[in-house]
């Protein structure tokens, strides 16, 4: 199966999500993942046999997707 992960941040560090990726790619699954970044530029990188897409945004922008009453 064929699995692409959305990620609201950075990553890593992320140790519940490195330890998804692993236990999905152990389970035979092809995974990738799709984040963001404040502080890096645009990349893609292979983390552990997961391919990782990282699009940079503005500071402010994060701002936006970040809500103060807990909720997503």
């Amino acid at each position: 199966m064929k699995i692409l992960m959305a990620l609201e941040g950075d990553f890593p560090p992320d140790l519940r999500v490195e330890n998804e990726i692993k236990s999905l790619i152990a389970g035979g699954n092809s995974v990738a993942m799709a984040c963001y970044t404040v502080y890096g530029s645009d990349s893609i990188f292979d983390w552990n046999g997961c391919t990782i897409y990282k699009k940079r945004i503005p500071k402010q922008m994060e701002k936006l997707f970040i809500r103060t009453d807990g909720q997503r």
